[in-house]
């Protein structure tokens, strides 16, 4: 099934115009065009009252500092259309509707009312590079759901078919990406855990959860990993960038805490910090696309050895001044 549904005529024009002015031949002048897809990490999330990255056009996050190393390892201008939208989910993104429809000015004067229709826009054979990172907000909806609820504490048991319905979600989504950009080289980022920042002082019965979010960490990050390599794209796993408590407490965002008046007692003034990465975070997701890219696999579009060769001459330099 292609989740890339059909759009009215006037905004297909419009995004085939937009197609054509972005593409270039082949050759030394020719550009790099990159498109994001996924919810707020990659986004660019940073703030809790919606404002600067998280509100508005997209301008950091992950994605700008992986299009800043395209670039100079290219030596090309890299041109990046970010369609992903705050809080979505695997069915939102097919379907609809947008769960944030004004938080990002690329749908201003769209016609899509779903990030897959917007995406048909934006995608085409002269699309080079897509992330995907998608399934996080399925998995935090179902603890949301007990935290908030009567329900008993998250488990494995329970969870697990919402993670396959996520994972089986994104792997259509692969598949339609790679019908409607047939060049692209595709990433799917996993997840880190969402709450490593728990702070057990504030926290007393915070350990449960903690426990469990690991857990499902690592199940929907195995799932989407399966899926990537069953739909040619390449897996970028980041969870270990903040499994440390170091890690969690230098890369997580920690601008609020919410503090839960909850209907269940097990998670009763239950404090969470926000999980969205800091920029120093983005920076390491980054990284972590950068070194995906250098990776060799066969039906790249020249990306591999690229960042030892640019990152190599940096050191030579350094060496040598």
């Amino acid at each position: 099934m292609n989740v890339f549904r059909a759009v009215p005529p006037i905004a297909r024009l419009a995004g085939f115009t937009a197609c054509i002015a972005l593409a270039t031949p082949h050759g030394a002048n020719a550009q790099i065009n990159y498109t994001v897809l996924g919810d707020s990490y990659a986004y660019g999330y940073t703030t809790p009252a919606g404002t600067g990255s998280g509100n508005g056009a997209p301008s950091g996050g992950y994605f700008q500092g992986f299009a800043n190393a395209l670039g100079a390892q290219q030596s090309k201008t890299v041109i990046v259309t970010n369609v992903a939208i705050l809080g979505e989910t695997t069915a939102s993104f097919a379907a609809g509707p947008l769960p944030s429809p004004n938080a990002n000015t690329t749908y201003a004067g769209s016609a899509a009312t779903s990030q897959a229709a917007e995406a048909q826009l934006k995608l085409s054979a002269a699309t080079n590079v897509v992330t995907l990172q998608l399934g996080g907000n399925d998995g935090i909806n179902y603890l949301y759901q007990s935290i908030y609820g009567t329900q008993t504490t998250p488990n494995t048991t329970t969870s697990s078919p919402v993670l396959v319905q996520a994972a089986n979600s994104v792997g259509t989504i692969l598949q339609s990406i790679h019908a409607a950009a047939p060049n692209a080289t595709v990433f799917l980022i996993g997840y880190a855990d969402a709450f490593a920042a728990l702070n057990p002082a504030l926290n007393p019965n915070a350990n449960g959860l903690q426990g469990f979010d690991v857990q499902a960490t690592q199940r929907l990050n195995s799932l989407l990993a399966a899926k990537a390599q069953a739909n040619n794209a390449r897996f970028v796993d980041i969870a270990p960038l903040f499994s440390t408590n170091s890690g969690a407490q230098n890369y997580l965002g920690n601008f609020f805490n919410i503090n839960v008046a909850s209907a269940n007692t097990n998670f009763s003034g239950l404090v969470i910090p926000d999980f969205h990465p800091n920029a120093a975070g983005y920076n390491a997701i980054s990284q972590a696309l950068v070194s995906a890219a250098s990776a060799p696999e066969p039906g790249s579009f020249g990306l591999m050895a690229s960042v030892t060769l640019l990152f190599g001459g940096l050191l030579r330099r350094r060496a040598r001044a």
